[in-house]
């Protein structure tokens, strides 16, 4: 495996923050419905809140953290993410 670090980027096409808005409400969603909260999935993924809530203030996100973000939220919920949760055009 290379170290290169890839992203998820949304296109211009799309109001700036609308997929990523998008994903965390999925995220959101899929959380409450087992009882739990965005704080108990940064907690599960041993990172600080505020680093956290920064993934979903950009229009971009590494691949490496959407993976482990899948992987968090799969273990707590049952719930998993895919490539078409990222993208801006599954709206």
């Amino acid at each position: 495996m290379t170290n290169e670090i890839y992203y998820f980027k949304t296109e211009s096409s799309q109001s700036e923050g609308d997929t990523m808005n998008r994903l965390k409400n999925k995220i959101k969603s899929a959380l409450a419905k087992e009882g739990y909260t965005l704080s108990d999935l940064s907690n599960r993924m041993n990172i600080p809140q505020s680093t956290f809530a920064n993934y979903f203030r950009r229009d971009d996100m590494k691949m490496q953290t959407a993976l482990n973000l899948s992987d968090a939220l799969a273990d707590m919920t049952g719930y998993h993410l895919t490539l078409n949760d990222f993208r801006k055009d599954e709206a």
